[in-house]
């Protein structure tokens, strides 16, 4: 009997494998089935495979340069090596050894897929289209020399603004590109709200500018960002999300102001450094209750 179907992690961390062909038999591929496999270098996707959740299949295969879809697949294509689906209207995956150092997404494209671009490296330069109207989560993820998001300025649902992706009226900031050489930024006043995992392992921030605009800092809005020194959260703030601030192992101290309602879980946590944070004086026991054991509270505010 044929083959039909490669089950989840079966090809995971096979290090050494640099070429696999995939019969025509195959109609499914599991979760993660050729994840970390860093030599592979090209992937033939069968006709045959069925439409499934074929994103993450290939994460961490550092050196893979081609996607290859015969012409009669019914739900996949490829072009110059890059994986959509049949119509192109959805990019799905940029394979992570591509040498490219700059991306024009076609025309077609209206989803830039969950980790699209996870893991490129090599990416620097990204351009999108008027027609995308949705960026899924994680679409950029550990892209670490993307310096530079540039939106179609005729797109009705994407800006950017020096490099910086953020939606149509600035209102929310989307990606910071982690590649970029910069120590201090300041936020738009136009923001209101911190996007979620924006500013996710941007290692060479030390100084961060939040306007009074900003009413929310979404889930691991500043996660990892591991030179952070200095940031003050104003006064407009009333959230702060899940693992906010997680991993800012350079924060040394926080001022946490009135109009915050809600610390969502591990807001701080793994932050090494933070002694202090500071709270008013009618909210200490509310506070207590939200923050790390090890630091110390400190009130009123100075």
């Amino acid at each position: 009997n044929s083959v039909t179907s490669i089950g989840e992690n079966a090809f995971s961390y096979c290090e050494s494998l640099q070429d696999i062909s995939i019969p025509d038999s195959i109609t499914s591929i599991g979760e993660s089935a050729f994840w970390g496999c860093k030599s592979l270098q090209n992937i033939a996707i069968p006709d045959s495979l069925t439409k499934n959740e074929i994103k993450g299949i290939f994460n961490d295969c550092d050196n893979l340069t081609n996607f290859d879809v015969k012409v009669n697949s019914i739900f996949y294509c490829s072009q110059d090596g890059v994986l959509f689906n049949k119509d192109q209207t959805e990019l799905i995956s940029f394979p992570r050894g591509k040498k490219n150092s700059a991306y024009e997404i076609p025309s077609t494209v209206r989803i830039i897929g969950d980790r699209a671009f996870y893991g490129c490296r090599l990416l620097q330069n990204i351009t999108i289209p008027d027609s995308v109207t949705s960026i899924e989560e994680f679409a950029f993820m550990m892209c670490d020399n993307l310096t530079n998001i540039e939106v179609n300025t005729n797109n009705n649902h994407y800006s950017s603004l020096d490099g910086v992706l953020f939606n149509k009226n600035r209102t929310k900031l989307i990606c910071f590109p982690r590649g970029k050489q910069k120590y201090s930024y300041e936020i738009p006043s136009s923001v209101m709200t911190i996007g979620f995992r924006s500013f996710e392992h941007c290692d060479s921030l030390q100084s961060i500018t939040i306007p009074n605009s900003v009413k929310v800092i979404e889930d691991g809005a500043f996660f990892d960002c591991k030179s952070l020194q200095d940031i003050t959260i104003p006064d407009s703030v009333t959230l702060i999300g899940k693992s906010a601030f997680r991993g800012c192992e350079s924060l040394k101290s926080i001022t946490i102001p009135n109009s915050v309602s809600i610390i969502e879980t591990n807001a701080f946590s793994g932050c090494s450094s933070l002694k202090n944070i500071f709270v008013p004086l009618s909210d200490i026991e509310r506070f207590k209750a939200m923050l790390p054991d090890y630091v110390h509270i400190i009130t009123p505010i100075p």
